[in-house]
């Protein structure tokens, strides 16, 4: 579950939560949905929402790494997240992001997570 005192940052048009800004002493980090910090700690509470609003969705678009707990590393992407969960399904079989082939498969991953990290653009 994101903890609650992670502050949600809000898409201006729909109100839609697209990220999080944690404090951190006299800092805040700014983060996606997955929990994953976009950038580094920053004393400005403006830049690290413009970071949110920079990167944050963009990079639910993406192919993401999923360390198994084998620790095992699957291609993936992000088929559904909430506050609490990630659910993600194969990424090697992917027709558009967000849609695996119809016999993938899919894991539930509680947030916030480090196993979830994005792939840079190739």
């Amino acid at each position: 579950m994101i903890p609650s005192d992670w502050v949600p940052r809000r898409r201006s048009g729909d109100g839609e939560t697209i990220g999080y800004v944690e404090m951190v002493g006299d800092d805040v980090v700014p983060r996606g949905l997955v929990g994953n910090a976009l950038a580094d700690p920053t004393p400005d509470w403006d830049a690290a929402e413009q970071v949110i609003d920079d990167v944050a969705m963009r990079q639910l678009a993406q192919k993401w790494e999923l360390t198994t707990d084998e620790g095992h590393a699957l291609t993936v992407v992000i088929l559904e997240i909430d506050p609490r969960r990630v659910v993600v399904g194969s990424g090697d079989h992917a027709q558009v992001v967000g849609r695996p082939a119809e016999d993938g498969w899919r894991i539930e991953v509680e947030v916030p997570t480090h196993r979830l990290r994005p792939v840079p653009d190739a």
